[in-house]
């Protein structure tokens, strides 16, 4: 009941139009006596992110394709809403297709803020308390994964790894089934994204290894509203 009123209390922190949309908390005791804490939010109606991936699977190697619009817009919605959490020092550190969910009119949301923390004495999250175990195994960071320190470029590293398996049609889960993409298969997924003229650069530059050059959330929304390419350390 705790983790659920510090959850409702990061949510009332947040307000952004592609974060779902927290109403109020409170106390409810049921016909038999027991106390539970339920939290209102807006009611999404459409699919997860993951479900749309799944559905429109294949490559995305051409500017032509109908799908490049729409995922133009979700990836630059997420990022948004990540450089507002950020701008607020908390990390969501568990984003993952199956926590985006989009509306009735096809905008994305993030959802589940239940992992999520709000750092305060520094920038980072120790490693200490086993903070590195939480979030999906495959959209963990290499730092996290490897524990160490990490910050909100943990959480861009998850969305490069979302973009990623967009682009190339490969979903994370189907390259690295219940750990964290290794050195190799982040290379691997890099090259195969940089088909894409229109999203490989961005992948590339989410998913830098080291987390001083990985490129923040608010910068890679200003890229892909803009359409401007981001540098990365490899060129």
């Amino acid at each position: 009941m705790e983790n659920l009123r510090e959850e409702a209390a990061r949510l009332q922190m947040l307000h952004h139009e592609n974060i779902v949309r927290y109403y109020e908390a409170f106390m409810f005791e049921d016909i038999d006596g027991f106390e539970h804490f339920a939290i209102v939010m807006e009611l999404l109606n459409g699919e997860s992110l993951h479900e749309r991936l799944k559905r429109e699977c294949g490559p995305l190697t051409s500017d032509a394709d109908a799908r490049t619009v729409s995922t133009a817009k979700w990836a630059r919605q997420i990022a948004s809403a990540l450089a507002h959490m950020h701008t607020r020092r908390m990390q969501h550190r568990d984003l993952k297709p199956n926590n985006v969910v989009f509306d009735e009119y096809g905008d994305a949301r993030v959802i589940d803020l239940g992992l999520a923390i709000v750092v305060k004495a520094k920038a980072a999250v120790s490693s200490a308390g086993g903070a590195n175990k939480v979030g999906a195994e495959e959209y963990r960071s290499p730092e996290k994964a490897d524990g160490h320190t990490y910050d909100g470029k943990d959480d861009v590293w998850a969305l490069g790894c979302m973009l990623g398996g967009a682009v190339t049609g490969k979903l994370a889960e189907d390259r690295c089934s219940g750990r964290a993409l290794n050195r190799t298969a982040a290379k691997a997924l890099v090259d195969e994204a940089a088909a894409s003229e229109k999203f490989g650069g961005l992948v590339a530059a989410m998913l830098e290894l080291n987390p001083t050059a990985r490129h923040t959330a608010q910068a890679i929304e200003l890229s892909l509203l803009r359409g401007e390419l981001l540098p990365t350390s490899s060129g």
